[in-house]
């Protein structure tokens, strides 16, 4: 019996001992899974913070690229105008894939330690407000005062004329472009069409030659645009293309950086080629046969104080602006652009305009803008 109960007594120990064993283990296993779900947890943690930050990083560069676009719509076809860039602790790259003429896709990839995140943009640059009805930039013809169209020259525009005070015609003149004034519309011709709808206060004289709508009503008054000189000044005196007194060009001649300016009138003449901006503080006057050919998008012809006139036979492309003075075109000339002028307009003799072409000035060293940019879609 003795034996016996000894017997029981070591194998009871034994079983205790192993059930201690298997608690410790069990005891460690837990503490070891507890340790790994911690660091997972903290890796996730740790994760998601980064991939928050390269969200943001992402967006950073789609705000970059979107206003570097939005002030040049040009450089959308230059790889070169994005490159990845250190942010907060990050990167981003960005790439700008254009669509057509007015649109691009921007995609942005933000990085942070591990995590990417890669976001995509559309964009599309939308028509300003100078190509609708009403901005100065929208006629063919814009005066300040008034308009009198006179001779049997053709108006060939499929455009608008506008005066901020009376228009009248006379003669034998034919205008292919829709008519407007704020004060009054008088047709004196005898053969003289306006082909075309006419809107005034008060329209009167012959109006059987309107084959448009006649309308009379208030006529909301078109400010002048006032363009800033001074850029094309600066650019003029860069390049050594300034001139104190009255000049002459009778050969061809193309200023250097595009812009000639002349303190006192300008006179070009001749049968030959004159290519640029010309800007005079006084007068300007373009005869004979020559051709003019603008450059970039500056204006054709700038009048700061004075008056602008056209004779002869020759071509001009562009704007034709005179801040105060008044536009005179007479003789056989033509001309593809629009003309604003702070004084009269008027026309004689057998002169032709044709080919209005929306002529919005962009000064040296400024960006032109087509548009606004807008943001069409967004997917991340």
């Amino acid at each position: 019996m003795m034996k016996s109960d000894r017997t029981r007594e070591k194998g009871q120990g034994g079983s205790g001992m192993i059930t201690v064993l298997v608690v410790v283990f069990a005891a460690s296993m837990m503490l070891a899974l507890a340790g790994r779900i911690a660091s997972q947890r903290s890796h996730m943690t740790g994760r998601l913070s980064d991939e928050i930050r390269a969200q943001a990083i992402a967006e950073t560069g789609i705000g970059e690229a979107y206003a570097q676009l939005a002030s040049d719509f040009n450089i959308r076809t230059n790889a070169d105008a994005f490159s990845v860039t250190s942010y907060d602790g990050g990167s981003y790259e960005v790439t700008v894939m254009p669509v057509g003429d007015d649109r691009v896709a921007i995609e942005s990839t933000g990085i942070r330690n591990d995590a990417e995140v890669t976001i995509i943009v559309d964009a599309r640059m939308l028509p300003i407000r100078a190509d609708v009805d009403g901005s100065p930039y929208s006629h063919s013809i814009l005066a300040d005062e008034n308009i009198a169209w006179t001779g049997a020259g053709a108006f060939q525009s499929n455009s608008s004329v506008h005066a901020n005070g009376t228009f009248k015609q006379a003669g034998s003149g034919e205008l292919d472009a829709h008519v407007s004034s704020t004060v009054s519309v008088t047709l004196n011709g005898n053969s003289g069409v306006i082909d075309g709808d006419v809107t005034a206060p008060k329209i009167s004289g012959k109006t059987n030659k309107i084959t448009g709508v006649i309308t009379e009503t208030e006529v909301d008054y078109v400010p002048i645009p006032v363009l800033d000189f001074a850029p094309y000044y600066n650019e003029a005196l860069a390049h050594g293309e300034v001139y104190d007194g009255n000049q002459t060009l009778a050969s061809s001649y193309a200023p250097s950086g595009g812009v000639m300016w002349v303190n006192g009138d300008l006179h070009l003449t001749g049968p030959d080629l004159f290519h640029g901006c010309f800007v005079a503080t006084g007068d300007i006057r373009f005869s004979g046969s020559a051709t003019h050919t603008k450059v970039n998008e500056y204006p054709a012809f700038m009048s700061r104080d004075g008056d602008i006139k056209f004779a002869g036979s020759g071509s001009s492309q562009g704007l034709v602006y005179a801040l105060i003075g008044s536009v005179e075109i007479v003789g056989s000339g033509t001309l593809r652009g629009s003309i604003i002028c702070g004084g009269n307009f008027k026309k004689a003799g057998v002169s032709t305009i044709f080919d209005y072409v929306k002529s919005i000035p962009t000064a040296p060293r400024e960006v032109a803008s087509d548009g606004i940019l807008v943001v069409s879609a967004w997917h991340e």
